[in-house]
């Protein structure tokens, strides 16, 4: 499955949590990550758990095929696989960030096309669409977590059509796999990031790459460009001023990220000021 992953999507084995990974037992996995607590179970029927290091909050994110599939095998540290016994294997990976890809490995076109993801929230939360693909869980007062656009290649790197449809709090990613010319394994990937702590906006790599040359060139540029993105409950005019005087500290990761084709991400904690904000770099 590592070969697969790694052929097919080399990002998704960067920055992986260096955690104590286990087939035996009831946790696969049972991380404590600095933004969120982290469960991969044995038995895939219990689903994946995100939990608030700061609070008893949870949700559960229900994997495809719980009932058929087998139980977890470790194949490295913080990634385990789920062999769903009709073609297709999940292969869920924990990241440092906190956020969780639950890869699905497609091995031949008799394999399934929709793959349900079964989410329980958090009392009062809802999922709604974020406009790009992707879907937002939030309550009345913050984002609880995000789930990133789909995506999906086929074992030569080509795009293969996928989407999301949502019924109730069911999450299926469909993935148009059994067309001619898909080359096999196909990798197909939901991103969920819990953001207990606060907002995290991540930039394309054009985005990145435009923003480190605004960088360069002027402090109160790139600070009216990430402002843009600044969320609504943050006053954009007192954002400039601030994000100038901050910049002296971000512009070396914000250079890196473009430089080595990453992304930027730019954070704000919850009930923080500008001197707690931060830019990290991510994998695109």
């Amino acid at each position: 499955m590592i070969d697969a992953l790694g052929n097919v999507s080399p990002s998704t084995l960067e920055d992986v949590a260096s955690i104590s990974t286990t087939d035996s037992g009831q946790l696969a996995i049972d991380a404590e990550l600095p933004s969120t607590l982290i469960s991969v179970p044995v038995d895939p029927a219990a689903g994946i758990v995100a939990q608030s290091p700061h609070s008893d909050v949870s949700f559960t994110i229900g994997l495809p095929f719980s009932g058929e599939a087998s139980s977890a095998e470790v194949e490295a540290e913080g990634i385990v696989s789920y062999d769903n016994q009709n073609g297709s294997v999940t292969v869920p990976v924990v990241k440092a960030d906190g956020s969780v890809q639950i890869n699905t490995i497609i091995s031949n076109s008799a394999a399934p096309t929709r793959f349900d993801y079964p989410l329980s929230l958090p009392e009062g939360a809802t999922i709604e669409e974020d406009g790009s693909g992707g879907f937002v869980i939030s309550d009345a007062t913050q984002v609880i977590a995000v789930i990133a656009a789909p995506w999906a290649k086929d074992a030569n790197g080509a795009d293969v059509a996928t989407r999301y449809e949502l019924s109730g709090t069911t999450l299926t990613q469909v993935v148009d796999h059994s067309v001619g010319g898909v080359a096999y394994p196909v990798v197909a990937d939901p991103k969920a990031t819990a953001l207990w702590w606060g907002i995290a906006i991540k930039l394309t790599k054009a985005e990145s790459k435009s923003l480190a040359n605004q960088v360069n060139a002027s402090y109160n540029a790139a600070a009216g460009t990430i402002c843009i993105w600044v969320p609504n409950n943050l006053a954009k005019a007192a954002c400039v001023i601030a994000v100038t005087i901050r910049l002296a500290t971000w512009q070396a990761p914000i250079r890196q990220a473009a430089a080595e084709g990453r992304c930027v991400q730019i954070n704000y904690p919850y009930g923080s000021g500008p001197v707690l904000w931060n830019v990290t770099k991510v994998s695109c």
